[in-house]
């Protein structure tokens, strides 16, 4: 019986992982489309695109922490964090073959710190979301 509960435990991360992975790309490409609409169609500078990245990215990388960490219920920071940064290497190869990667490559550090800090918050915020829904 104890091996059973440690197969269901090994693949719950992955399903997590996997659905919010899956959630935050949809919604950074939703985002980022929103965001190249607005630039076009409203007279939008464009030099927020680099805004818009951003808070594209943040945002996403923020709600697939949530996610994620409200699926698996414990070390919201952590598996936060470290899906902040699987979301970044996921952005970053996706725009390296769809697009210019010099223009990819253009402020990656800072996005990438974006991305793990709100994923941290967010998996916190995740975790925490999962603890009062039991009470």
């Amino acid at each position: 019986m104890k091996r059973n509960e440690t197969v269901s435990q090994t693949k719950r991360p992955i399903k997590s992982y996997a659905a919010a992975t899956a959630a935050a790309f949809v919604l950074c490409w939703i985002l980022l489309v929103s965001g190249a609409l607005l630039i076009t169609y409203a007279n939008v500078p464009k030099s927020s695109a680099w805004i818009v990245t951003l808070i594209s990215v943040g945002v996403s990388s923020f709600a697939g922490a949530f996610i994620c960490a409200a699926g698996i219920g414990s070390r919201g920071m952590i598996h936060g964090a470290v899906f902040g940064a699987l979301l970044f290497v996921i952005v970053y190869i996706v725009g390296t073959v769809c697009f210019n990667a010099e223009a990819v490559f253009q402020n990656a550090l800072i996005r990438l710190c974006v991305m793990v800090i709100l994923g941290a918050a967010g998996g916190v915020a995740g975790v925490n979301r999962r603890r009062l829904k039991r009470r």
